[in-house]
């Protein structure tokens, strides 16, 4: 079952994800009722989003997918957080204190820059957001080194889930598959968006030397960078 978190709504000075809702309940089937959701699970919009329904349910599930704001703080790693739906920081304590991830064989994290390291003037290398997920038992994360739209990351994920779906015993898709057949289809122009609305901390600065087209920013190589890390991807 796919564990589904998210935040559409403003909070704590963070903009609105409009998309976020229509992502999770395309991914979510939340009743036998429900016509546009892939995989049976439970979901937790805004206000439900919180560090105890995170905790309480997380080891629970296959699949869990937090969709929302993702902020990575350069030489401050311990203040690198994703923004829970009641406004608090789910930060990098937070994530060593869930329980054991080892029943998870997917953590996506719908958010920006939950890939990104750091290194301290030593040289010690420090580890993102997804790390900890990993070093928590789960056994593939998805992520992204860079800011992410927020339409186009709907749609992103939208096609992932739907590939995974299409896995057979006969015809096994793997995660790594799955994510890049949805690359390729936001690459060849399916589902795109020039809105400038992303996932992180971060405003995107329009695209310079296009005076008439300076509202929009390079939406596809952003998804591109959206990457799986840890096993199995083979």
């Amino acid at each position: 079952p796919v564990l589904g978190l998210g935040l559409s709504e403003a909070n704590s000075g963070w903009s609105a994800l409009p998309n976020v809702k229509d992502e999770l309940d395309s991914i979510v089937l939340t009743n036998p009722q429900d016509k546009r959701g892939i995989f049976p699970g439970l979901e937790f919009l805004n206000q439900s989003f919180t560090r105890k329904v995170l905790r309480d349910n997380a080891s629970k599930h296959k699949i869990l997918h937090i969709a929302t704001h993702g902020k990575f703080v350069p030489g401050s790693y311990l203040d690198s957080f994703l923004l829970l739906g009641d406004g608090k920081n789910l930060t990098i304590d937070d994530i060593r204190k869930l329980p054991d991830l080892g029943d998870a064989h997917l953590v996506v994290l719908s958010a920006c820059e939950t890939a990104l390291a750091d290194a301290m003037q030593d040289g010690v290398e420090i580890a993102s957001l997804s790390y900890h997920f990993l070093n928590g038992g789960a056994e593939t994360v998805m992520d992204s080194l860079w800011l992410v739209n927020d339409e186009s990351t709907r749609f992103l994920m939208e096609n992932f889930y739907q590939n995974i779906a299409l896995s057979t015993a006969k015809k096994p898709v793997t995660k790594a598959q799955a994510l890049r057949q949805a690359q390729l289809s936001l690459l060849r122009g399916n589902n795109t968006s020039v809105a400038i609305k992303s996932r992180g901390g971060i405003v995107p600065k329009p695209v310079t030397g296009k005076p008439n087209d300076s509202t929009q920013i390079p939406i596809i190589p952003k998804n591109m960078l959206i990457l799986i890390i840890g096993q199995p991807l083979f």
